[in-house]
C-alpha cells in the first residue's frame, strides 16, 4: 500500500501536504478538468463534446490526438487533405502538446497541419493540436504575447457557508478569486506566422506586470483618431476590459466544471483551495480573448520563501531579484502572503478588504454553489 509521511503519523492536523491528514486540503479534487488540455476542451462549448464540430466558443481551434489519431474530427480531414484546394486551411502555425504537460519544453511548433501528426508520435501519449489564433495583438516591437492570470480557487462545504436555494442546502460553494494584477508574457524577437522558431512564437517568461493606473508603453492598443482620451484613460479602460473579459472566461469553466461535478467537493474537509493561472492571447483591438490553458503548476517566485530553483523561469527570476532586490518586476510574495490570508485567515481578511470587495489583490470573481438533489 501507500506509505504516507505526516508529522503527527496517522492522525488529522489542521493543515499538511498530505490531503489524507489534513482538515484543509490545498488540491482540488478534480484538478485535471481544468489543468489538462484535452479535459479542457470539453468543456469549451455546452455541448461538452471532444473534437465538437463546432466553433470554440474560448479556446482556439483545437483538436485532440488519442493513439496517433484525431478522433472523430471531418473538420480536420478536411484541413489535412493535401490537394491544393484544401492549402490555406492548413496553414498555422500549429502548437502540439501533451495534454498532461506545462511549459514551454512540452511544447512543438510546425507550418501546417498534415506536419502534425508526425510530431504527436507516441501512441500511449494523449496531446492536443492548436492552431495559431489569426490576427494577434503585437507588441509596438512586433513581438508576440500572451496574458497570465492569476486565480485562487476555493471550495468550503455546505456547514460553513450556510447556502440554501428553495430550501435545498448547498453541499459546497465554491469562490473563485482572480489577482487584479495580471502579467504581460512576451517572446524574444518579433512574431512572423512563417516563423516558427521557439524565439518568436514562446510566450514563456513574465516581462511586466499589469497595473491599471501604469500604462504599459509596449502595448499596441488601437487609439481611433475620433478617440479624445488620455493615454493613461485608454490604457486603464483596455486593461479593465482585458481583465473582465478573462475573468468571465475562467468563471464560466469553473461553473461548468462544478455543475458537471468534474470539480468535486471533499466530504468529511473543512476547505479545499488551489492557486492556479491562466493564459489568454487577444485579437488585435482586443475584442476577443482566447484561453490558451490553465496551469495548476503554475511557476511562482518568492524570493523570501528559500524554495528550491526548480526551473529555468525560478532561476531567471532570481538572477533578476539579486541584481535588482525588490525594485525586480518578478516577486510573488505579496500574492502569496495575501492568499494564504484568504485562505487560513478569511475573517480578518474580510475585515481589511477593499471598496470593490477585494483583498490585497485578490478580487472576488463569482461564488458558485453546488446543489445536491
Amino acid at each position: 500500500g501507500k506509505q504516507y509521511i505526516c508529522p503527527l503519523g496517522k492522525q488529522i492536523v489542521d493543515f499538511c501536504d498530505e490531503p489524507a491528514f489534513s482538515e484543509m486540503v490545498m488540491f482540488l479534487k478534480g484538478r485535471e478538468c481544468l489543468d489538462d488540455k484535452g479535459k479542457l476542451l470539453e468543456l469549451d462549448s455546452e455541448s461538452f463534446g471532444k473534437n465538437c464540430e463546432r466553433e470554440r466558443e474560448f479556446l482556439p481551434e483545437t483538436y485532440v490526438v488519442q493513439g496517433g489519431k484525431v478522433p472523430n474530427s471531418d473538420i480536420w480531414e478536411r484541413i489535412t487533405n493535401n490537394s491544393m484546394e484544401h492549402e490555406d486551411d492548413e496553414r498555422g502555425p500549429w502548437f502540439v502538446k501533451e495534454t498532461n504537460k506545462n511549459g514551454g519544453r512540452a511544447i512543438q511548433i510546425c507550418q501546417r497541419a498534415s506536419q502534425c501528426l508526425a510530431l504527436a508520435n507516441d501512441p500511449k501519449e494523449t496531446y492536443v493540436i492548436q492552431r495559431h489564433i489569426p490576427d494577434p495583438n503585437l507588441l509596438t516591437d512586433g513581438r508576440k504575447w500572451h496574458f497570465k492570470l492569476y486565480n485562487l480557487l476555493i471550495c468550503e462545504e455546505e456547514q460553513d457557508v450556510g447556502v440554501v436555494d428553495g430550501g435545498n442546502a448547498a453541499a459546497a460553494v465554491w469562490t473563485l478569486r482572480s489577482h487584479k494584477e495580471a502579467w504581460l508574457c512576451a517572446a524574444d524577437k518579433p512574431w512572423s506566422a512563417d516563423d516558427i522558431t521557439p524565439e518568436a512564437q514562446m510566450t514563456i517568461k513574465r516581462t511586466k506586470r499589469f497595473r491599471e493606473e501604469v500604462p504599459l508603453q509596449e502595448l499596441n492598443i488601437p487609439h481611433h483618431d475620433s478617440d479624445d482620451m488620455s493615454t493613461e484613460c485608454l490604457f486603464a479602460n483596455t486593461y479593465c476590459s482585458m481583465f473582465r473579459q478573462c475573468t468571465d472566461i475562467v468563471a464560466t469553466m469553473v461553473e461548468r466544471a462544478v455543475r458537471l461535478n468534474k470539480l468535486q467537493a471533499r466530504p468529511g474537509k473543512k476547505k479545499q483551495f488551489e492557486l492556479f493561472s491562466s493564459d489568454f492571447m487577444f485579437n488585435s483591438d482586443f475584442t476577443k480573448a482566447n484561453l490558451i490553458e490553465c496551469n495548476f503548476s503554475p511557476v511562482i517566485y518568492d524570493p523570501y520563501a528559500n524554495q528550491e530553483l526548480t526551473t529555468p523561469g525560478l532561476k531567471r527570476y532570481q538572477r533578476l531579484f539579486d541584481v535588482c532586490g525588490d525594485k525586480a518586476e518578478v516577486n510573488d510574495h505579496e500574492m502569496i502572503r495575501d492568499a494564504v490570508s484568504i485562505v487560513f485567515f478569511p475573517e480578518e481578511a474580510e475585515k481589511m478588504k477593499d471598496a470593490d470587495d477585494s483583498f490585497g489583490g485578490w478580487k472576488v470573481v463569482k461564488s458558485i454553489p453546488r446543489f445536491v438533489s
